[in-house]
């Protein structure tokens, strides 16, 4: 029986996915890799991985999966359009396991039950683990609090005529990029070119459709890599992406956000009511909120960081690769 089934909804989950890929090469696991794109992984031969050419197919499988653990980072395990092992006997069936692809809250971000059905969650950090435990039944799921495997290291300054700015909204209906917005995207481009920045445009990977849209735009360019060289930028504008955390990490240079209207998938439970998320809380520590209406980016040019605990605890602990080792060779036994 294999010892894990790896699910990589798609490449833009590759590099989420891959530092836990990693460890299960030096644990000397039987891995095998599903997914419902065609691409390569670094040190994974070809007949490790599994494409689905539909989600109907990737279904039908995982109702007659059996191996000793699954891994995915895809919320929602045990619905009807992502389902669990239905296969005979019960010990054939593997234990679910689930690792974050962001920083900010669970909460209003994901649907509901987006959680419950994992068997283990691996949390990047106490803030996230606290939150979590609003959304699960503690008696089946187990939460390890292990910290955040895309962290990017990189500080690298590169020397520029011009300075760089990242626009890359969150994934959503009412984003920067969405057609109800389309002016003050217009007002904010013009503003930061006269401010001598060049400017790159970042939709998110799931929003194919106004990609159609930003490649018209002149004077910008598209910026479209799997994974954001963060040292390519000296100020990135979002709305409620976890872009920002990341970003901010890398480089503690400021980050500018946008006052859309903030994307809800869930609406708060009474008990969640008093939960600050993390993605309206980091606003102002981290950068300034820039208002569409009254457009004006000197407060993001001229923003100080000011050391906040706060912000430092949500890359605590560090993604430990031995620490990590160690804790699923108990998990997986």
């Amino acid at each position: 029986m294999r010892d894990i089934v790896f699910f990589i909804e798609s490449k833009n989950y590759l590099a989420f996915s891959i530092p836990y890929l990693n460890i299960f090469k030096k644990l000397n696991l039987n891995i095998e890799i599903y997914t419902l794109e065609n691409f390569t992984i670094p040190n994974f031969h070809e007949s490790n991985i599994k494409v689905f050419n539909n989600k109907n197919d990737l279904n039908k499988n995982l109702l007659g999966l059996e191996c000793k653990n699954f891994f995915t980072t895809t919320p929602g395990i045990g619905n009807i359009y992502f389902p669990k092992s239905k296969v005979f006997p019960k010990k054939n069936r593997p234990k679910y396991f689930y690792f974050f692809h962001s920083l900010v809250s669970p909460n209003e971000n994901y649907i509901e039950n987006s959680f419950k059905g994992f068997d283990y969650i691996l949390s990047p950090n106490e803030i996230i683990t606290n939150q979590l435990y609003f959304l699960i039944n503690e008696k089946r799921t187990f939460i390890h609090t292990v910290g955040y495997q895309h962290l990017n290291l990189d500080s690298r300054d590169i020397i520029t005529d011009t300075k760089n700015v990242l626009i890359a909204p969150s994934w959503g209906t009412n984003n920067l990029f969405s057609e109800i917005h389309r002016s003050n995207l217009n007002n904010l481009i013009e503003k930061l070119i006269s401010n001598n920045l060049k400017v790159y445009l970042r939709p998110h990977p799931m929003d194919s459709e106004v990609l159609k849209v930003l490649k018209n735009y002149e004077n910008i360019e598209l910026y479209l890599k799997e994974k954001v060289d963060h040292s390519n930028f000296d100020f990135v504008i979002t709305d409620w992406s976890g872009i920002s955390l990341e970003y901010f990490y890398a480089r503690h240079k400021p980050v500018g956000f946008v006052n859309t209207e903030k994307k809800t998938r869930r609406k708060l439970g009474k008990k969640e009511r008093n939960i600050e998320l993390v993605e309206c809380k980091i606003i102002e520590k981290i950068g300034p909120k820039i208002d569409l209406d009254r457009l004006d980016i000197l407060d993001l040019l001229n923003f100080k960081y000011e050391k906040s605990d706060y912000i430092e605890s949500l890359y605590l602990p560090r993604f430990d690769e031995e620490n990590i080792k160690n804790l699923l060779t108990k998990l997986l036994q």
